[in-house]
């Protein structure tokens, strides 16, 4: 088949404009829990397309939780996080992280509600939009 430059540029310009303005943020997905890692973040095995799944991490958008400053708080949240959510999730509102190795979005608890802002109702965790200094735990 011939390819006229013309259709390669609109098609290269297509994809650099319009591809990753939409893949900045993606619907949701199944996902197994793989483990808890802490109140935070968990690592799933999500059903991204058919047949084909990925084993990440996922950083729970809104919230920060106690990390290791704060031993026994951590424990506490985490055991809370796995008792939630179960074997299965759904993860929602999935975006790229500010760190490598995770993406950012929302989990489905057993009982459908957001795994998140059950963690900051219950005291386990605390709003936290990503920017500036984050909340004291200890």
């Amino acid at each position: 088949m011939f390819y006229n430059m013309k259709s390669i540029l609109g098609l290269v310009l297509f994809l650099a404009l319009v591809v990753p303005a939409r893949a900045a943020e993606v619907g949701t997905v199944n996902a197994d829990v793989v483990r808890v890692i802490d109140g935070d973040t968990v690592e799933v095995r999500a059903a991204i397309w058919l047949g084909q799944s990925l084993v990440t991490r996922v950083r729970l958008a809104g919230i920060d939780a106690p990390d290791r400053d704060c031993p026994d708080r951590r424990a506490r949240t985490a055991a809370r996080a796995r008792e939630l959510l179960g074997a299965t999730t759904t993860v929602s509102a999935i975006h790229w992280g500010k760190y490598a190795g995770r993406v950012m979005g929302r989990l489905t608890t057993r009982d459908g509600r957001d795994l998140s802002e059950v963690l900051v109702a219950e005291g386990l965790a605390k709003p936290y939009g990503g920017r500036g200094p984050r909340p004291g735990h200890c």
